[in-house]
């Protein structure tokens, strides 16, 4: 992911680090053991904004355990239209942090906080769908989910915008981190100008207007 997706640090998620970074010929079928105990469905499930630490211990441990992350993917899909707004956060956490295109459907989450978590993710592997979505969280005053400290949105987008898209729009220092002064309007107005005639980039990694 672009920056620092993750929230607040967890003792339990980094013990676990510790127990794997440090063994040796052991890790791998500890990992493997562990991999086999863990149900990505029941944990993304689980998740619940009353036991925070507990809940992103687990969504941690499925992003650390390489080995279960297809049936993660899988499992968070199958989660994304889920009625527990919660349990739609933990799918996206998850496929945000894997960087997984199969968070698309959620750009059209009722949460404007979940369309941008999409946005991030999409933006990054070349879907222009995304940049209206980070453009309009340019100029809103709301902040990206348990983050800490607060994250706010219009941040995280320009932050994203800037990196990935080549509009040659550049922001005063004042600006950088996201605050009120940021242009939304050249965006706006670059974007009318050249949605139809942008194109992904792979060696630059970029959107980049032929215009």
């Amino acid at each position: 992911m672009f920056g620092c997706m993750k929230t607040f640090p967890l003792k339990l998620v980094v013990a676990f680090a510790v127990i794997v970074g440090t063994l040796s010929s052991q890790a791998h079928a500890q990992t493997e053991t562990l991999s086999s105990q863990l149900e990505p469905t029941t944990i993304i499930s689980s998740f619940s904004r009353e036991n925070l630490d507990g809940s992103f211990a687990g969504l941690e441990l499925l992003l650390m355990l390489p080995l279960l992350h297809e049936n993660t993917v899988a499992a968070a899909e199958a989660q994304l239209q889920n009625p527990n707004s919660d349990i739609r956060f933990a799918a996206i956490y998850l496929l945000m942090n894997l960087t997984a295109p199969e968070v698309a459907p959620s750009l059209n989450d009722e949460l404007f906080s979940h369309r941008i978590m999409a946005a991030a993710t999409l933006v990054q592997l070349g879907d222009p769908a995304a940049i209206p979505i980070l453009i309009k969280a340019l100029s809103s005053v709301k902040l990206i989910p348990y983050y800490d400290p607060p994250l706010p949105a219009s941040n995280l987008a320009q932050r994203l915008l800037l990196a990935y898209v080549d509009a040659g729009i550049r922001v005063s220092p004042a600006d950088s981190d996201g605050n009120v002064t940021v242009r939304s309007q050249h965006w706006d107005d670059w974007w009318k100008k050249n949605a139809g005639s942008i194109h992904w980039n792979l060696s630059q990694q970029r959107f980049i207007s032929n215009r």
